[in-house]
């Protein structure tokens, strides 16, 4: 995909070489480019048109193509039941798709893994776990009694963490890991919901709703040691969403306002020892975390930051190192993810609109770059504005 920056060029430039570049240009945008008419610095739609008509909860990139998941039945306008791949041109279904809402996915030994609610993918019975290999859909074990709610690998072995409590007669107390063939408990469990995993530090993390694992207080955050679930400090005041390590720290996102003791909004930081707060934080839940052009940015359902009297942000935000600035007028309704794709920012949600675009829940956002000759008139789009602008100054260069 290319990526263009608002920069105007002079009209009247004396260059029949620039010109004649420029026009190139301009018959790229005529003849269908990846980006004609989309803008940049703004969230665009670029994938499929009409959207999903549900929520889009999860994305992954697998086998070079965009994958996303959640409880749509329809994408792009056509029927497809809650796990789309995007080929370039449209959406396409996997098989026969997911026979309730999908809530996570991963990559795992060459297949993509999906968790969530559903019961059945692709007519097979999987029970809320499953592994598409690109052609058919299989079932992971017994898979699980409840909800899976989120994936990760740790040393090479894929963990699921959920609501559930049971794996095929086997209890399981919301954390497990896959042997190859089944699953098993990773040390007591948890007493509640496990909603996130990561990696730091060379060590497994989980966060939930959970307050103990067996007999030990573990409050909503824990490290996994190989043996038992340490805590992090006293943990935090409220479920996370999002465990990820960025360079040396732990970033751990969701609806807390408090960590290790320390007054938080919805995001903060670990560095192994102490929590710290992410500059004001953010007023509403934050669902994802992403790395964008050596940026940190949320989204979720969030509308400010600093409280009240602070910053407007509607549900996506870009962290400048202090504080949370907002995306352009960003979007209408949650923003449940955040990924990359060819080298852009993708958002999914609840959302139906996003900046400037009308979108059904996707939005693409790429950057302005340093150099877009065709931009004649610096908008920051590439259009047929710009091409009546080379039009009007089509002639001799004196």
């Amino acid at each position: 995909m290319l990526h263009r920056e608002s920069r105007a060029l002079s009209s009247t430039t004396g260059s029949l070489r620039r010109r004649l570049a420029v026009l190139a240009a301009a018959a790229t945008v005529a003849t269908g480019s990846a980006h004609a008419g989309s803008a940049c610095n703004d969230w665009n739609v670029d994938f499929g048109g009409p959207g999903t008509n549900n929520s889009v909860n999860a994305q992954i990139v697998f086998n070079g193509e965009l994958h996303i998941a959640g409880a749509f039945t329809q994408a792009g306008g056509q029927a497809i039941n809650r796990i789309a791949r995007w080929d370039g041109t449209t959406w396409q279904p996997l098989g026969t798709g997911l026979q309730s809402v999908a809530r996570t996915m991963i990559i795992f030994e060459d297949a993509l893994i999906v968790g969530g609610q559903f019961t059945t993918a692709g007519g097979v019975t999987v029970n809320r776990i499953a592994r598409w290999d690109g052609a058919t859909w299989s079932a992971m074990g017994s898979g699980f009694d409840s909800t899976v709610f989120a994936l990760t690998i740790f040393e090479g072995e894929l963990y699921a963490g959920g609501q559930f409590q049971n794996s095929g007669g086997t209890p399981i107390l919301r954390i497990a890991r896959w042997t190859g063939t089944d699953w098993e408990q990773v040390g007591n469990g948890f007493n509640n919901v496990v909603r996130a995993l990561g990696v730091y530090q060379g060590s497994l993390h989980a966060g939930g709703t959970f307050t103990a694992s067996g007999d030990l207080i573990r409050t909503r955050i824990a490290r996994w040691d190989g043996a038992l679930w340490q805590a992090l400090g006293s943990g935090l005041g409220g479920a996370p969403e999002v465990i990820r390590q960025i360079g040396g720290d732990l970033v751990v996102a969701g609806t807390f306002t408090s960590a290790g003791g320390v007054t938080v909004a919805n995001i903060a930081t670990w560095n192994g020892a102490t929590w710290a707060p992410m500059g004001a934080g953010l007023n509403g839940a934050v669902n994802a975390v992403e790395v964008y052009n050596d940026s940190i940015v949320a989204g979720g359902a969030f509308t400010s930051s600093g409280g009240a009297a602070g910053v407007i942000i509607n549900r996506v935000s870009r962290w400048n190192g202090t504080t949370w600035t907002q995306m352009t007028a960003a979007m209408n309704n949650t923003v449940i993810s955040l990924g990359l794709f060819n080298g852009e920012l993708i958002a999914t949600g609840d959302f139906t609109a996003a900046g400037s675009s009308l979108t059904n829940r996707i939005a693409n956002w790429f950057d302005c770059e340093e150099s877009c000759p065709a931009d004649l008139n610096g908008n920051g789009v590439v259009d047929g504005a710009d091409l009546g602008i080379l039009l009007g100054s089509w002639g001799p260069c004196f």
